[in-house]
């Protein structure tokens, strides 16, 4: 729905299965042969069926708000605190916060006028939603690659 929403392109279920499919077994297989990627398959494979099981029983936008918090959002503020201070101590976490502060404030106010002039049932929110997330979504991995090249 989202997707031909955004693209004007219906794509039928037989398509994402076989993408599902023919990715999962990819993954399986290149995890199986690459033996630092072996010792992680079975944790992997566990929270892929957590995963799987939070988007089965949730509404798209609960499971991705959960998802992005508890899977993205928190290992990426520890990443983040101790790529940019050397460790996750008391006062790093203290410098971070200060730091960001006015951006996550800023950001609640921005997130409280959406919550109050959109229409979230209305039939653009999720495209318009998924596709803003994805002009996001770019830049984001861009910097991050650079700063994990940098680590290294």
């Amino acid at each position: 729905m989202v997707i031909e929403k955004i693209s004007g392109v219906l794509l039928p279920y037989e398509f994402f299965l076989w993408s599902l499919i023919s990715t999962g077994v990819l993954l399986l297989f290149i995890m199986m042969i690459i033996p630092y990627l072996r010792v992680s398959l079975i944790k992997e494979l566990f929270l892929l069926g957590l995963l799987s099981l939070l988007f089965h029983f949730g509404s798209l936008l609960f499971s991705f708000a959960f998802y992005f918090v508890v899977w993205h959002s928190i290992p990426s503020l520890k990443e983040q605190i101790n790529y940019l201070y050397g460790d996750l101590k008391k006062a790093s976490i203290k410098k971070y916060l200060k730091a960001s502060l006015l951006y996550w404030i800023a950001s609640l106010v921005f997130l409280g006028l959406i919550f109050n002039y959109i229409d979230f049932n209305a039939d653009y929110f999720l495209p318009m939603f998924f596709s803003f997330l994805a002009a996001i979504t770019f830049p984001h991995t861009i910097v991050i690659g650079m700063m994990n090249r940098n680590k290294s």
